[in-house]
């Protein structure tokens, strides 16, 4: 890819997007149950003041997923960060009314549940507030808690629990997992881990590299490669005055793995040496470059050689072979 453009991609937002409907459509499925069996029951007003934290819950999945669905162009960042306080606060709600229970089983699990969604609503915060993110953390955290919705599984069958109180341990928790599992699957997407402190530290290190070295995978096309040697004679380039002096310049592409380098070719007058600077992108402002003094260029096999006093101080592969 072209680096040049990279800073003019706009935000990704198609992973965010994609939370906040698994999230909305999974909170309006838990309220249309909800009210089937509201419905079903002998009053509806009792029904739904027992269900009420429950209810609660399940409305905010839907409200978190319309924030990051009207949201979603402010990038997968932001998405992430709303899901997870939105999860994690559902998760708080759903496990109040557990707090209350006579049951050991059902009171330390909704502990646990409580714990892990206070835990999930800070990795959130965090993630929308500091300026550095890392999403390791919050990874962490969605792991341990799919994982600890399967031990709690497996104990309930382990420990051979009334069939009454998994219903009331487990409720709808089935239905958390697939957020929780989406959740995941964003967390390990290249753009979260490309841009967490480590990643962000390996790009600024191979950024930095760049501009120090052109590197050993450059080349350029047979077309550029004549206009680098018509620059020892500078024939027909365009000519402006510098500080009371001309100088001749042409503009050739340098092409690498990592994207297209600008080079800028110089000749002044009266100086028979070819300055070479290779940038990043002609169209923003630089201090300095890679600096090549050239005098002259020797071709061979499908290369082309620029020499200075000392020999050879650069070689670049030709696409095409050289023109």
């Amino acid at each position: 890819m072209d680096n040049r453009s990279f800073r003019e991609e706009p935000k990704k937002w198609i992973a965010g997007c994609a939370l906040g409907i698994v999230m909305a459509c999974v909170g309006i499925i838990l309220i249309i149950s909800l009210i089937v069996n509201m419905i079903g029951s002998e009053s509806a007003l009792v029904y739904l003041g027992d269900k009420f934290f429950r209810f609660l819950s399940r409305i905010t999945l839907i409200i978190g997923g319309g924030i990051i669905i009207f949201g979603r162009l402010r990038g997968n960042y932001y998405a992430v960060g709303v899901y997870a306080v939105t999860l994690g606060t559902s998760r708080i709600l759903r496990s109040l009314p557990g707090l209350m229970s006579l049951n050991d089983v059902i009171f330390y699990a909704n502990v646990v549940f409580i714990i892990v969604g206070v835990n999930l609503v800070l990795a959130g915060v965090n993630h929308l507030t500091v300026r550095t993110r890392d999403p390791t953390f919050m990874r962490y955290t969605a792991t341990a808690i799919v994982m600890g919705f399967l031990l709690l599984e497996l104990f309930i069958l382990y420990a051979r629990v009334e069939p009454s109180s998994i219903l009331e341990v487990t409720g709808d928790t089935l239905a958390y997992i697939p957020l929780y599992i989406a959740l995941l699957f964003v967390l390990y997407s290249k753009e979260l881990i490309r841009n967490r402190p480590m990643g962000r530290i390996k790009g600024f290190a191979g950024v930095s590299a760049d501009s120090l070295s052109i590197g050993n995978d450059a080349s350029i096309s047979a077309d550029d490669c004549s206009k680098l040697k018509e620059g020892f004679n500078a024939s027909g380039w365009s000519t402006k005055a510098v500080g009371g002096r001309n100088v001749m310049e042409e503009t050739i592409s340098l092409r690498t793995k990592r994207g297209d380098r600008d080079v800028v070719l110089n000749r002044w007058d009266g100086d028979p040496c070819l300055y070479i600077s290779i940038v990043n992108d002609i169209r923003d402002s630089f201090v300095s470059g890679y600096r090549i003094k050239a005098n002259g260029y020797e071709e061979h096999d499908g290369r082309i050689d620029l020499l200075d006093d000392m020999g050879v101080c650069a070689s670049i592969r030709v696409e095409e072979g050289v023109q």
